[in-house]
């Protein structure tokens, strides 16, 4: 699913002007919210909440709509200050008798004693930037307080389009009827617990972009189904090196995940003190011993290990080795060694902290994939990560530019950035997943879909 954010949904909108002007876009967003209620709404009085901007507009547009379909409506909207484009469409519903009301603290406490069934939100759009105040935080409280279900308009009302923060506060949305394409804020959290089911209509407006929900269509285009005459070859070799005393159960997770994400054959390399521990849990994986100092692997295991790397098809280190100097040389030599995708998480990563330039040089080489959390992400780069989603999604995208890496950078919303600017924004997932060992699979699965052959 496309995702444009509030810049890219403004260069699209101007683009357009070429062959729309502003009021068709208006128009045809009218219809397209008018539409939707008709379908999903049309036995319910629908009470619409205009603001002064386009989004007020759009609302009057589609209520004029209903009108006329013999809808029953009422819009609240500001008596002054109005944006031409709203004065236009204020006039058109009026025009086919439609009920116009003052936007107010005190007419809209009086209409939500009516109990209308449906509450229609058009108060405020994707240009957004600075908290709601005043009468408008006012009415969005009595909204919300009052019980009756919403749908919001492009976005719901008080939210931020590209980060999702609320605005001081928000509309909370049952339904949110997105004009063009979907926008980052309304995936990223909180704006996603505002936004209710999500549905996207076209407009007029050509849209185009690099950053994509994960929906159906795209895990179903990066999962295609294996093919009845195969074998163990076709799905690829998987090399781990994972694993140190007190962190068995990281190689187990990692090997266990990429065996059931297909991948064809998995060896697992573990430092020698905790081989036997391994082996006895991992059937299908092929486990075998490196040399170890203190149960963590030493610098002379780094020889054999390359050369395993150099023979998989896609490579997976960093899983609970832990930070001593040969668990960190190791993990060089595997990167410089493996001729495939390689996947560095946890440790993994922190042995390049001081040595981001040969990330740089090998990415050039292979692919290389880094699935930190924020704090292995922070050591690498030498930065804070920030909990805001925009500057997150801004992050991103320049740290997979410029080490050349595909980043997953984990989260409630987990952003994957390619060094050509295509991102995915994961929208799955459940705080029960908020616990030890969940990288570790993560990272496993990632290896067994990349160890298929021109993944």
């Amino acid at each position: 699913m496309l995702l444009l954010t509030g810049s890219e949904l403004t260069k699209a909108e101007q683009a357009a002007e070429k062959d729309l002007s502003v009021l068709q876009m208006m128009e045809n967003a009218g219809r397209a919210l008018a539409g939707h209620l008709i379908q999903y709404h049309s036995d319910k009085t629908h009470l619409f909440l205009c603001g002064k901007g386009k989004n007020g507009g759009d609302g009057l547009a589609a209520a004029a709509f209903l009108h006329q379909k013999g809808v029953p409506t009422c819009c609240l909207a500001p008596l002054d200050g109005l944006c031409p484009e709203v004065k236009h469409f204020k006039a058109q519903y009026e025009a086919v008798g439609g009920t116009m009301l003052p936007l107010t603290p005190e007419e809209l406490s009086k209409q939500l004693k009516k109990r209308p069934a449906l509450l229609v939100d058009c108060l405020l759009g994707t240009g957004l930037t600075r908290p709601v105040s005043g009468n408008l935080a006012d009415c969005i409280t009595q909204v919300n307080q009052s019980g009756l279900p919403v749908v919001a308009t492009d976005i719901a009302s008080g939210l931020s389009v590209d980060s999702g923060a609320v605005l001081g506060v928000a509309v909370r949305a049952q339904e949110t009827i997105s004009f063009t394409a979907a926008k980052p804020g309304q995936v990223f959290y909180p704006g996603c617990e505002y936004t209710g089911r999500l549905f996207v209509y076209d407009v007029g407006i050509p849209a185009k972009g690099l950053l994509q929900a994960a929906d159906d269509a795209l895990v179903r285009m990066a999962l295609p189904p294996r093919e009845k005459e195969s074998h163990k070859g076709h799905y690829g070799k998987a090399a781990l090196f994972c694993g140190a005393v007190g962190y068995t159960g990281a190689a187990f997770l990692s090997a266990q995940a990429t065996v059931r994400t297909g991948a064809g054959l998995v060896s697992v390399g573990v430092p020698a003190a905790i081989y036997p521990i391994v082996a006895g849990k991992l059937v299908e994986a092929m486990v075998y011993p490196l040399p170890d100092k203190d149960g963590y692997f030493d610098s002379s295991a780094m020889e054999a290990a390359a050369q395993k790397a150099k023979e998989a098809d896609v490579v997976l280190c960093g899983c609970g080795i832990g930070r001593s100097e040969g668990a960190f040389a190791l993990a060089k030599a595997v990167l410089k060694g493996a001729a495939g995708p390689v996947i560095l998480d946890a440790d993994g990563i922190n042995a390049f902290a001081s040595h981001i330039d040969l990330l740089q040089e090998e990415a050039k080489q292979k692919p290389v994939i880094l699935t930190p959390h924020d704090g292995e992400l922070s050591r690498l780069i030498g930065q804070t990560v920030p909990a805001d989603y925009a500057r997150r999604l801004a992050l991103a995208k320049e740290i997979a530019a410029d080490l050349g890496v595909i980043l997953v950078m984990k989260g409630h919303k987990t952003i994957t950035a390619a060094p050509d600017g295509r991102t995915v924004i994961n929208t799955s997932g459940n705080p029960g997943m908020a616990r030890g060992g969940s990288g570790d699979v993560l990272a496993g699965m990632i290896a067994g879909l990349a160890a298929r052959k021109g993944s």
